[in-house]
């Protein structure tokens, strides 16, 4: 066996392997949180305004809920904590908050708002 080649091949196998496990890793270093929106008798509100705040830096993201009432965000930290909360037609609902210490990767967090869906 030609020993070049050999290194060429472990080279080849350590690269793929870590390019693996580094990516793993990046993923594993984002969460996401998803919900329903809903008015008070549990009925899902399409075009409600979700907002979510890094609590760390103040930033802050929105969504407009489907037909379905979902609001969906992705590529937060792990390590920060977030408030969450709606509006639906001037009203907001209460602030829920996602913290550090919810270790799942994908959160449900839903919200309801003190509202009538009109028909």
């Amino acid at each position: 066996m030609n020993v070049r080649y050999l290194s060429k091949t472990a080279v080849a196998i350590i690269v793929t392997l870590f390019a693996g496990f580094a990516s793993g890793f990046a993923q594993s270093l984002t969460r996401s949180v998803r919900g329903i929106i809903t008015d008070r008798e549990g009925t899902p509100l399409a075009s409600a305004v979700v907002q979510i705040e890094d609590t760390g830096t103040l930033s802050i993201r929105s969504f407009v809920t489907r037909k379905d009432g979902v609001y969906y965000f992705m590529d937060l930290s792990p390590d920060q904590d977030y408030t969450i909360r709606a509006r639906y037609q001037n009203v907001w609902g209460r602030a829920k908050t996602l913290t550090r210490f919810d270790s799942r990767k994908e959160a449900t967090v839903n919200l309801k708002i003190d509202v009538l869906k009109e028909e």
